[in-house]
Order: C-alpha cells, then sequence, then structure tokens
C-alpha cells in the first residue's frame, strides 16, 4: 500500500529481503557450529589415538624402570654401586616415573574430553602395581579403543549423526541450538 511506504520506509519487500538475509545468517551460523564440533571431535580424537599408540611403550618403561631400579637397590644392599651411581639410578627412576604418570594424566584428559565431545563413555586406563595398565573406571558400555588405519576405507557417518548425537548429550550444546 502507498500510504505504507510513505510512513515507514522499510517497506514489505525491505523486510522480506531482512529476513532472507537473516536466515542466511542463522543457517551460516548452524554450519559453523557443527563445523566446530566437527573439528574438536575430530582433534580430541586424534589426540587421545595417538596417546593410546603410546601406551605399549610407556608400559614397557615402568616395566623396564621398577626393574632397573630394583636391581640398582639390591646392588646398593650389596654395598657394590657408589653413592653417586645410586643417585643417578634414583634421579632417573624418579624421572621415568613422571613420564609414566605424566603419560597417564593426559590418557585420562584426552579420552575424557573425546567423551565429552561425542557423549560415548570411554576407557580411563592406569598402570598397577602389577606393571599392566588397566581400566579403573567402569562404565556399561564396551571400552573404546580407538583405531585408525589408512589403508582401511573408516564408516563415516554423515555429520548430522555426530552433530544430534552432541545436541543428545551436552548441555551445552542444547542451550546454544535454543537460542
Amino acid at each position: 500500500s502507498a500510504s505504507q511506504l510513505v510512513y515507514n520506509f522499510a517497506g514489505p519487500q525491505d523486510r522480506y529481503k531482512i529476513a532472507g538475509k537473516d536466515i542466511n545468517k542463522a543457517e551460516y551460523s548452524v554450519k559453523q557450529h557443527k563445523n566446530y564440533i566437527r573439528l574438536e571431535v575430530e582433534k580430541a580424537f586424534l589426540n587421545a589415538w595417538l596417546l593410546q599408540k603410546k601406551e605399549d611403550y610407556i608400559t614397557k618403561l615402568y616395566i623396564a624402570s621398577k626393574e632397573t631400579f630394583a636391581k640398582n637397590q639390591h646392588q646398593k644392599s650389596l654395598d657394590i654401586l657408589a653413592q653417586n651411581e645410586w643417585l643417578q639410578a634414583t634421579v632417573d627412576f624418579s624421572n621415568n616415573m613422571t613420564i609414566v604418570q605424566s603419560y597417564q594424566d593426559e590418557l585420562n584428559v584426552a579420552e575424557q574430553t573425546l567423551s565429552y565431545l561425542t557423549g560415548q563413555k570411554q576407557r580411563i586406563s592406569t598402570i598397577t602395581n602389577t606393571n599392566t595398565i588397566v581400566s579403573n573406571v567402569t562404565y556399561p558400555e564396551t571400552i573404546t579403543v580407538l583405531y585408525w588405519d589408512k589403508n582401511h576405507p573408516t564408516q563415516i557417518k554423515p555429520i548430522e549423526h555426530y552433530y544430534q548425537l552432541a545436541l543428545k548429550s551436552r548441555s551445552d550444546l542444547k542451550i546454544k541450538d535454543e537460542e
């Protein structure tokens, strides 16, 4: 109507264009949000996968360090190990145990991050006194050992599947999605 255009400079067509831009902006925001979730899940997966691959070597380091330190303790008790050598053996053992503990902490953080981002329960591993890495937290779900092989095609579900999974299990995304 002519009177509407005279009194309101943003006529019906301008409002329609503005609404179209708002729709495009909202769609872009959703797409950007999905890409952010995908990127974070991929980074968390690769970090956890890499740390799980190191597990065998860390277990071997743990076992070798304990055996070497026990041997050094025995030599010290027989007085065939000099004080400087004993101190160096103690430092080496402490350094190796720090590496093992640091690895455990990194693995726990990586697995918990992946678990949070995907909404799936992951195992949390620790090294026990019996020289093996076992799960210290039990979940009703099966343990997820991450697997990736560049020669074996991975069955990847559409991003929408992972997005819905994340929305279902993460309250912060539910709130953001409702906004």
